[in-house]
Parts: C-alpha cells; sequence; structure tokens
C-alpha cells in the first residue's frame, strides 16, 4: 500500500472509485495489496538451530479452516520423554492428537486432500491416499506435534489481528478516495478555499493511513520471517530424526563409478568420495536398504537414470540434491506400488483440479526451462510444473522431486510451504519402501 501522487498514478486503475469521470480524469491511485500471510521465499542453506538447542512452549489451540472431509483420526502416538519442540511465539496449535481438517481453498498451500482425503481404505485406483495417510502418521510418530505446528507458522496468517487491522485500513481508504476522487485530481489553486480546506483533511488522513498501515506491514514482515526461522529449525529436528531411524551402515562401499565419470571430477563434478558420502545420506536419511551396487557414469550433460544399463547419469553439474533425485528413480523402478501410487497421485490432483487430462508440452509450462519437445507433462499446481512429467514406461518425478527435498532443513520446509500432500506421499513412500530392496 502507497499512497501516490494523484496525477502520477495512472497505471494503478480502480474502476468503481472513478466510474462517472471523464477520460481526461486521472485515475485513482489504487493502493491496496494482499497483507502478507505466507512466508517469504525460502533461501537455499541457511544455518538452522542443532536439535538439542531448539525448545518449544506451551500451545494454545488456533482454530483451523474447516474444508474437504476430516479423514480418520491419527494413529495414536506413543509417549516419549525429552522430545526435541520449537517455540513458535505467540501463534500456538492444537494438540497434535487432535483428528485434523484440511483447507483446500483460499490463499493457503495447505493442500491436503487436493487429490482426496487421505484413508487406508482406498480403491485400488486411489492407492495415492492411502499412501499421503502413512505419511503423515510417520510424520506425528517422528516428530509429535510438528505437522500442526508447520501448518500454522507456514499456513495461517503471520498474526491475524494485524491482517484484520490492514484490511480495515484498505477499506477506509477506498471510501475516501471514492468519496473525494474529484477534489484529489484538482491542482490546489483551482479549487475554491473551503474546498482545498476539505482536500488538505483528506489528505492528512491518508497520510496517517499510509503511515499505520506501513508500520503493520514492518511488524508482519518482521513475523513472517521469525515463522519461517521456526519453521527451518522444526524442519532441521525431523530429518535429523529421519536419519537416525534409518540405516547408518556404510554403503560407499556398493558405489561404482567408472571412468567416464571421474573424468568429470574438477569439472563442476564431485570427487569420488563426495560422491559415495552423497550416496551414504541418501540411504542413511530415508532409511532404504542398499542394493549390492550403485553404477554412476556420465553420459551427457544432464544427469539422470537410465533405468535398461541400471546406472545414474551425473550429468555436468552433479550435487547432493541431483544425487537424492536420481536414486529416487532408481526407488521407484524398484517399488511397482509407489510407482503406481504416484501415477494415480498426479492423476487425481489433474483431475480434481479441473485440469485437462492431456498432457502439455513443458516447454509450454516452463517456457524459460531446458526441455525437449517430447518432454511433456499432466498439469495441476504443483510445486513444480516436472512433477507432472509423463513417461511411457509408467516412471514418474513425483518421488525423485520429493526426496531432492530432503537434501536440506530449506528445501524441505519450501515443499512443506508449497504443497504438503506432496511431503506426506514421500513420507508414505519411505515408510512402505523401508522394509523391501530395490
Amino acid at each position: 500500500m502507497r499512497r501516490l501522487d494523484y496525477a502520477a498514478a495512472s497505471r494503478y486503475y480502480l474502476p468503481e472509485v472513478i466510474n462517472g469521470f471523464s477520460p481526461s480524469t486521472p485515475d485513482v491511485a489504487r493502493l491496496q495489496r494482499t497483507p502478507r500471510t505466507a512466508p517469504v521465499v525460502l533461501a537455499d542453506e541457511t544455518p538452522v538451530l542443532p536439535a538439542e538447542q531448539v525448545t518449544l512452549t506451551a500451545a494454545r489451540a488456533t482454530p483451523r479452516p474447516v474444508a474437504s472431509p476430516a479423514v480418520e483420526a491419527r494413529a495414536p502416538v506413543a509417549a516419549t520423554s525429552a522430545v526435541p519442540t520449537f517455540d513458535i511465539g505467540e501463534l500456538q496449535v492444537a494438540s497434535s492428537s487432535s483428528t485434523p481438517t484440511y483447507d483446500s481453498s483460499g490463499p493457503s498451500r495447505q493442500t491436503v486432500g487436493w487429490s482426496g482425503p487421505p484413508a487406508m481404505d482406498v480403491p485400488y485406483t486411489q492407492t495415492h491416499r492411502r499412501q499421503i495417510l502413512q505419511g503423515m502418521q510417520a510424520m506425528d510418530r517422528i516428530f509429535p506435534g510438528l505437522r500442526d505446528k508447520l501448518d500454522t507458522v507456514l499456513h495461517a496468517p503471520a498474526d491475524p489481528k494485524l491482517c484484520d487491522a490492514q484490511t480495515r485500513l484498505l477499506d477506509e481508504q477506498s471510501q475516501l478516495y471514492a468519496q473525494h476522487a474529484r477534489i484529489l485530481g484538482v491542482p490546489d489553486n483551482k479549487l475554491p478555499e473551503h474546498v482545498r480546506k476539505s482536500k488538505a483533511e483528506v489528505s492528512a488522513r491518508l497520510d496517517q493511513i499510509q503511515a499505520a498501515y506501513d508500520k503493520n506491514d514492518e511488524a508482519l514482515a518482521a513475523r513472517t520471517r521469525d515463522n519461517t526461522t521456526q519453521a527451518r529449525q522444526g524442519g532441521a529436528v525431523f530429518l535429523q530424526r529421519l536419519r537416525k531411524s534409518g540405516q547408518v551402515h556404510d554403503v560407499s562401499d556398493r558405489v561404482h563409478i567408472d571412468s567416464s565419470a571421474r573424468d568429470q571430477v574438477g569439472k563442476g563434478n564431485p570427487s569420488e568420495t563426495e560422491l559415495k558420502k552423497w550416496v551414504n545420506e541418501f540411504h542413511h536419511q530415508t532409511g532404504l536398504p542398499a542394493p549390492s551396487q550403485l553404477n554412476f557414469r556420465h553420459t551427457g550433460p544432464r544427469a539422470d537414470y537410465d533405468f535398461q544399463a541400471d546406472a545414474v547419469n551425473i550429468g555436468d553439474r552433479f550435487s547432493k540434491r541431483l544425487a537424492l533425485h536420481e536414486l529416487a528413480h532408481r526407488a521407484e523402478k524398484g517399488n511397482p506400488e509407489i510407482a503406481q501410487a504416484n501415477r494415480d497421485w498426479v492423476r487425481a490432483r489433474c483431475q480434481n483440479g479441473g485440469f485437462s487430462d492431456e498432457p502439455v508440452k513443458l516447454s509450454t509450462l516452463v517456457p524459460k526451462g531446458d526441455y525437449q519437445d517430447d518432454e511433456v507433462a499432466l498439469e495441476d499446481s504443483f510445486a513444480d510444473p516436472y512433477i507432472g512429467k509423463q513417461y511411457n514406461y509408467g516412471a514418474t518425478e513425483v518421488l525423485s522431486v520429493g526426496l531432492d527435498h530432503f537434501a536440506s532443513p530449506e528445501r524441505f520446509i519450501k515443499l512443506y510451504q508449497q504443497d504438503p500432500e506432496h511431503v506426506f506421499l514421500t513420507l508414505g513412500a519411505l515408510e512402505k519402501m523401508g522394509a523391501t530392496k530395490w
């Protein structure tokens, strides 16, 4: 919200304010903007507190909007001692033992339920709903209370009272412009003295509104930054706990790096030691058992997983995130049930969102992306259009994009902010794969 010079405000067109004015009358400044209700975009790799330094205050219930049908109550959480929790200041949440409700409308990105209510008893064409519920239960078991707290700090208004105050200020401002638009658009030297006095009073009140709005805006921005920091700290603790619940032995002896990949060391790609470390990270983070051998090579500039050769092409810019991404393709291949659930999820999101069931070129969905004409995807409000990519042999990008967001607390919280349903689907896949071989 910014009060602009009236004559210089032609780019802020507000029809409801200037109805009845001649074409020569300058447009009234449109100063409204939506108050901040969601955290700012997360930057990669911001330091977070160690788990032992993260503490939590007592909780106070906060109402949550009711939308799609509630699913069955989450499984009771076993009592634990010294549960690491995190402080969310004045934004308190309900106990994690409550029955969850989901908001599938409005500005929030609380997406759980967009592909159908999570449940254990589902049709065979909707197995993703069971996997999502299993992921929710996994988060509750690994870090009791985290889900409700993240929903509050990421999906609720940063401060409802301040947001309401901003709305009232915007309403008053609009009324003043609507009632006094004519005199505000006329130079003072062309107005009678009594009208100039009225204009000065209106202008003074508009200045007061602007100052109050800016002050509230700064307070909302500070609260939003604090909420984002709190969410990252919670995400860091969760990933640490998830790692501890997984495999802990060294699997680097399973990694085979051929000469083509070794030749890329120092050319934007990691050393053998670093690559083996990332493979360990993948298995320790996910808890998945390692296969007898993992093959890495270099066959082109863009990293990918070759299903026929059972090898990862490291491309020209390999990273920990890409390691998780490509190894996840191999994991999905070895677990057809997971692949089916991921395909069901993409299709359900597309259908429930009212999008076409005909694939669209990724180059159309992401004009600035580096995609070939034969790369297509189903469209939906995914965190990234690439998630809906379609393959003629049944693979998906769902697990790969999901797991590459487990590379850091920042990326994990970013995906939770954008699409919590995808996070739970990914966690549900890890639950299913933990006892399988691939």
